[in-house]
């Protein structure tokens, strides 16, 4: 089951996220698994992870963790602000309780949260996450 996807600020290399995962899962780093194609999924594993990297700019590392152990208590903004943390990277997750696609929640490295949009034709037209950031202005990420 997925438990959720974000994107990260900059490229984390797999060995920091197996050991941030194993980490925020309390699990063993052998139970997570870190692959670049779904092909290379095991239904299995207790965690995986899926990573597209993009263009290498900022939130074009897109990752999407797996899960068939239990979920941890706390949910997904608390999983991810956890991971945020121990990575040392922002993250940017879909905020579910919008109806606006383009809404965002922008994850800081010291575990805060802030609603941010992103610019709708960077995403749309060129799949890329330009942050609007709370200042109103544009980061281009």
């Amino acid at each position: 089951m997925i438990w959720f996807d974000a994107a990260l600020e900059q490229d984390v290399g797999a060995e920091p996220l197996r050991r941030g995962l194993s980490t925020l899962l309390e699990v063993n780093c052998d139970a997570v698994k870190v692959v670049h194609d779904i092909t290379e999924m095991r239904s299995d594993d207790p965690a995986t992870c899926l990573i597209d990297s993009r263009s290498g700019e900022a939130f074009s590392q897109i990752v999407s963790i797996y899960l068939t152990i239990p979920v941890p208590e706390g949910g997904i903004l608390d999983g991810a602000s956890r991971l945020a943390k121990l990575l040392q990277v922002r993250l940017l997750l879909a905020d579910d309780e919008s109806q606006d696609p383009y809404a965002f929640i922008l994850l800081s490295t010291t575990g805060s949260m802030t609603k941010v949009e992103v610019d709708a034709e960077e995403l749309d037209l060129n799949d890329r996450y330009v942050v609007f950031e709370p200042t109103g202005n544009s980061a281009s990420t």
